[in-house]
């Protein structure tokens, strides 16, 4: 039986708006590449789905709206993607005509254990967001560049690609991992389980050569015997911090020699990683045509549009892989680029009035062509894309951060984000990349209860994803380098098989099935639940 509407086959509505924000104009044109107004669209028909084509002479293009009619059964519940990072609010729901569903969306009827997805292959060449209403499934097509309309100048533009799969009489996990992987068939995984250190979470900026060399030591330790061997991750706080000087050039006070650190670090046994964030500049560093326009903040960041400055991105990955470093974390660039965090975007990437230097290419190419830079330059180096988004991630990142940030400090902030991250996210695991649901932060066993640490450390080390954690080494107590010790060794095969069951009715799971075993985690100490822990709440 077709519970779902396989809108592959059904011709759409197509809705065109051209301009810019003062001057917009919206009106319909045909989908069988026919122009009017100098633009044409074109569906044709590929062999997982539809290619959506666009066309356009001078006139700048802002969105494609294409509308199909579509009815669901009673009952149906919808799980969208995010932007770029979860924030703790990913959840199967009834129906919303408010709800934007970024990528791709999720429907599953629990009555008849039916699964329905519609979404589009990775690396489109528009930022692509759904949503549906009771007769209609839409699909939006951003082609802006930045916040103003694309010209492409008679170019074709391959926007996207539709892809639809219903599965009958299946479980929604089961039928979302193969939706994903009909979305993406040439993910780049590492050759071997990445795990180990990053030391933000206890430290937060604040730290040393010597206090690195102390985190090695103990990662070391704790992961004695191991033949996978883990990496320790120097993350924010190394950077020069001086105007007229590359930010990215050297170490800052405390760290002495980069390359020297690299290597004392895999002196010890443990993989050299770092942290980084490509279109941050220190201010006279560069050229001021370089940079975009100041966003909301009053911020400022490198345009990745100019030549130049994807030259200069290349030249400073390159340098940290010269240095010994085999894992880069790049931060930041979503926010950098758009001047939004994910949770603020709803149906529109960014606020901004202005565009790329370059108004010929769509965001989704610039940021495309941003990550293929960094890819690039990084050669063989793993690398974690954080602030990313996962739809122009997968096969170019082995690893991608699916949820806004942990904590060290406020367990609350790490049930949230952590928790409701990895349990909607874990089907993009090993089919887009490696999924890095953030850190288990242990400033010390009073500031988060270890019981709660020790409970997301289990998990994490047992869900086949990476597991990363910050342990400030004053508080590795017996107890603590056991936990350690028992997590990294599972952790560093990163074999399980693991999926939420109560995901269905709970934004927060507890009950998990672990290599067929169903598991309990408790996610709030005796006390209940602190949902006003952490002053950001």
């Amino acid at each position: 039986m077709s519970y779902f509407t396989d809108i592959t086959t059904i011709p759409p509505v197509c809705v065109v708006t051209t301009g810019d924000e003062d001057s917009l104009k919206r009106f319909h044109v045909p989908v069988n590449g026919t122009a009017k107004d100098g633009i044409s669209v074109l569906l044709e028909r590929s062999d997982n789905g539809v290619r959506i084509y666009l066309t356009a002479d001078g006139t700048p293009v802002s969105w494609v709206r294409l509308t199909f009619p579509a009815e669901f059964p009673a009952g149906t519940l919808f799980l969208g993607d995010e932007w770029e990072r979860g924030y703790g609010t990913l959840s199967w729901r009834g129906m919303s005509v408010e709800r934007h569903m970024p990528w791709y969306f999720a429907a599953y009827h629990r009555e008849s254990r039916t699964f329905g997805g519609y979404g589009v292959r990775v690396r489109p060449g528009a930022m692509c967001v759904w949503g549906t209403d009771a007769g209609n499934i839409s699909l939006y097509l951003d082609v802006r560049s930045r916040g103003r309309g694309v010209v492409l100048s008679g170019r074709r533009l391959m926007a996207a690609e539709i892809v639809f799969m219903q599965a009958d009489d299946t479980d929604a996990y089961d039928g979302l991992r193969s939706f994903c992987k009909l979305m993406c068939g040439d993910p780049r995984l590492p050759e071997k389980p990445v795990y180990g250190f990053n030391n933000w979470y206890y430290a937060y900026g604040r730290s040393s050569r010597e206090d690195i060399l102390a985190d090695a030591d103990l990662l070391s330790d704790v992961t004695e015997g191991l033949e996978n061997r883990p990496f320790m991750t120097i993350d924010a706080g190394w950077e020069i911090i001086k105007p007229g000087q590359a930010m990215w050039s050297g170490g800052r006070e405390g760290y002495g020699d980069m390359a020297r650190l690299a290597s004392d670090i895999a002196s010890r046994g443990v993989i050299p990683g770092i942290w980084m964030r490509p279109l941050k500049e220190n201010a006279d560093a560069v050229p001021d045509e370089w940079m975009l326009p100041a966003n909301s903040g009053g911020e400022r960041y490198l345009d990745p549009t100019v030549p130049e400055v994807l030259d200069y991105v290349k030249e400073q990955v390159s340098r940290i892989v010269r240095w010994g470093y085999r894992l880069i974390k790049h931060d930041f660039t979503t926010y950098d680029m758009f001047g939004l965090w994910g949770k603020d975007m709803g149906f529109s990437v960014t606020d901004s009035a202005s565009s790329f230097s370059d108004r010929g290419i769509t965001s989704a190419e610039a940021v495309s062509n941003l990550y293929g830079t960094i890819r690039e330059a990084a050669g063989d180096t793993v690398i974690i894309g954080c602030n990313t988004i996962p739809h122009l991630s997968a096969g170019i990142f082995e690893l991608s951060r699916i949820g806004d940030d942990t904590s060290g400090l406020y367990w609350d902030r790490t049930r949230r984000m952590g928790v409701n991250a990895l349990a909607f996210r874990l089907a993009h695991n090993g089919v887009f990349y490696m999924d890095d649901a953030d850190c288990v932060g242990i400033i010390d066993k009073q500031s988060i209860p270890f019981e709660l640490n020790k409970r997301w450390m289990d998990l994490v080390a047992r869900s086949g994803s990476p597991l990363f954690i910050s342990c400030n080494p004053e508080a590795a107590d017996d107890e603590v380098k056991a936990a350690m010790r028992e997590a990294f060794r599972a952790n560093s095969e990163q074999r399980d098989d693991t999926r939420p069951l109560d995901w269905l009715d709970n934004s927060c799971p507890r009950e998990w099935l672990i290599n067929g075993r169903r598991e309990t985690f408790v996610w709030h100490d005796k006390d209940g639940y602190d949902a006003i822990s952490d002053p950001r709440t």
